[in-house]
């Protein structure tokens, strides 16, 4: 039967003081990705804190763990000029089978631009979206993505080649006044918010 264990960012089983602000979010991340892989064996990796290098030692704690096909974050920071230095994170580590670094790609629009580490070219950005069926049968009829959720062109990371057909040379320039230098056309930036995922946005919780 599938398992769901609970370690700390180093791998050992004292776990941190119980956050109340996460909890919330930490059971709708296990409860969906349950639901998306019902036969899978969770590992829950609990950070000490919200602060940048243990949230990274908790992922590296997880990509490194024996099996792990998937890691999911959901959280995010405003991006950073040093971004690009921590993307090695999301890497598969050498001699494991191949590990895919899913991340959150935000709950505040697209207004405010996207999020670090869903902008990440080695992570796929995943965002809320409303799933319309055609049929009882479950036909699928579209989708529309959540005015919440984040997403949007990076300001930091280059655009990766794998997505340059996918999102072409259309979108213009910023304001360079915005950013304190001149940039050139979106196009050549990391474009963030890859795929979605169904939920209840009337539930108040986003499903990340």
């Amino acid at each position: 039967p599938p398992s769901l264990t609970r370690v700390n960012q180093a791998g050992g089983t004292r776990l941190p003081a119980t956050n109340l602000d996460w909890a919330a979010e930490t059971a709708l991340d296990v409860q969906w990705a349950h639901a998306i892989a019902p036969a899978a064996n969770l590992v829950l990796v609990e950070a000490n804190s919200n602060r940048l290098d243990d949230l990274l030692a908790a992922v590296d704690t997880a990509r490194h763990l024996p099996g792990v096909s998937v890691v999911s974050m959901s959280w995010g920071a405003n991006e950073f000029r040093q971004e690009t230095g921590l993307d090695s994170s999301f890497t598969t580590p050498a001699g494991h089978t191949g590990v895919t670094f899913v991340a959150a790609s935000g709950d505040e629009g697209a207004f405010l631009g996207p999020q670090w580490p869903a902008t990440s070219p080695n992570v796929l950005s995943v965002g809320g979206t409303s799933l319309v069926l055609q049929d009882a049968a479950g036909a699928y009829g579209g989708e529309s993505a959540w005015a919440g959720s984040g997403g949007g062109t990076s300001i930091v990371e280059p655009q990766p080649t794998w997505q340059s057909n996918a999102v072409g040379s259309i979108a213009t320039a910023p304001p360079s006044s915005q950013f304190g230098r001149d940039f050139q056309p979106f196009a050549r930036w990391r474009d963030g918010g890859d795929a979605g995922e169904d939920g209840l946005p009337a539930g108040g919780d986003h499903g990340f």
